[in-house]
Formats: structure tokens, C-alpha cells, sequence
């Protein structure tokens, strides 16, 4: 590979980072207007133990947001409501195992009685 295009490619993956930055930065502005002091720290709380269920939240706050179904400040109790219904949702789309045991089968079929051994 030749240096121009190395420098290129350095160049695009920089670009990227900032980008991700930028998009990290943002939302983390939103959630300082749209979240109180306490449900910030419970946020960053699950964030800390599940990211991508702190993203998928900020997510649905974010969605909330923008079709204007939040009025004022989210408190801490609002935070966990919503964080209930998502789990709720969440473990109604988990896949459900369901085991079926084979079928009562009789010996009938077998005459263990004349076996030749």
C-alpha cells in the first residue's frame, strides 16, 4: 500500500472518531437538558453495568423527545418507569424455550419376553 493512500485512510478513521465524538457529545447535551441530577446518576449507573441497555434508553428518551411526549424534566421515578416498560417489552421478545417431552410410549411394541441373547 502505497503512503498517499495510508494517509487517506488514516485520515477517513480520524474523521470517524470525531464523528462518533461529535454524536457522544450530543447526546450526552440532550440527556443533561431532558434528565434531572438523579436520574443522570441512575443512568450512568446502568450504563456503568449494561451500556447497551443505558443506549437503548437514551434511545427511547431521545424518540420520546422528538414526538414531544415529554414535558419538563425526567426525575429519577420516570427514569425507572420507563426503564420497567422497556424490560418489560424486552423480555416479552426474548425468545420463550418450550420444552416437549416425547409422548408416553408403551412396551407393547417390544417383546422383551423372547429376545434372543
Amino acid at each position: 500500500m502505497d503512503p498517499q493512500k495510508m494517509q487517506e485512510q488514516m485520515q477517513k478513521q480520524q474523521e470517524a472518531v470525531q464523528k462518533q465524538e461529535m454524536v457522544r457529545e450530543q447526546r450526552a447535551a440532550v440527556m443533561q437538558q431532558v434528565l434531572e441530577n438523579d436520574a443522570r446518576i441512575r443512568l450512568s449507573n446502568i450504563a456503568a453495568v449494561k451500556p447497551e441497555k443505558a443506549a437503548q434508553l437514551e434511545n427511547i428518551i431521545i424518540g420520546n423527545m422528538q414526538r414531544g411526549t415529554i414535558n419538563g424534566k425526567i426525575n429519577e421515578s420516570q427514569l425507572i418507569d420507563l426503564l420497567n416498560q422497556f424490560s418489560e417489552k424486552e423480555s416479552e421478545a426474548a425468545s420463550k424455550v418450550d420444552f416437549k417431552r416425547k409422548a408416553f410410549d408403551s412396551d407393547d411394541d417390544l417383546d422383551l419376553d423372547n429376545l434372543d441373547l
